[in-house]
């Protein structure tokens, strides 16, 4: 049991902010490609409606879709006091949360009826990143099972554990 104790500390600690750390980075490159290209996996993002594409031109000439300010896209691709990370221990669960706090994003990511906004997803990265981010968490996972000290000959086999820490066929 102080084995898995031992591992369980490596695996809260170091290795989560590590998977957690290349998950950031992973996720603003994303998010970088997403405002490039103005689309994401759930397609382009929707033309500005004419009197406001008009008004744009005028007074931020140059300025592509939701990049008015910049706040919005700034606050997703760089670490920023928008910006939402956040890694650590809640209720004896890791969590890490990543966004933005800047309060208009909701409103592009699902649209409004009232206002006749259409949606333009700013969060909405492609399966295969996703599929890294898990990857990173699993390859965290490995390594410190690797540095635990655990009990020469112990093996992982076919079964389960059980509410005492027990190895059950």
């Amino acid at each position: 049991m102080a084995d898995m104790s031992r591992f369980q500390q490596e695996l809260d600690g170091k290795a989560v902010q590590r998977a957690g750390k290349s998950i950031q980075e992973s996720f603003y490159k994303e998010e970088k490609r997403l405002f490039l290209h103005e689309a994401g996996p759930s397609g382009r993002w929707s033309p500005l409606n004419e009197k406001y594409a008009k008004w744009k031109r005028r007074k931020y000439p140059g300025k592509p879709k939701m990049r008015r300010t910049d706040k919005l896209m700034k606050s997703l691709t760089s670490h920023n006091e928008d910006s939402i990370l956040f890694m650590g221990n809640i209720g004896g669960k890791f969590r890490m949360k990543i966004g933005t706090q800047v309060e208009y994003a909701i409103y592009h990511q699902e649209g409004s009826k009232a206002t006749h906004l259409p949606v333009r997803r700013v969060i909405d990265p492609r399966d295969p990143v996703r599929l890294q981010w898990i990857k990173y968490i699993q390859n965290e996972i490995i390594k410190a099972a690797r540095k635990a000290p655990f009990e020469k000959g112990l093996s992982i086999r076919p079964g389960h554990w059980d509410k005492e820490y027990k190895y059950v066929k």
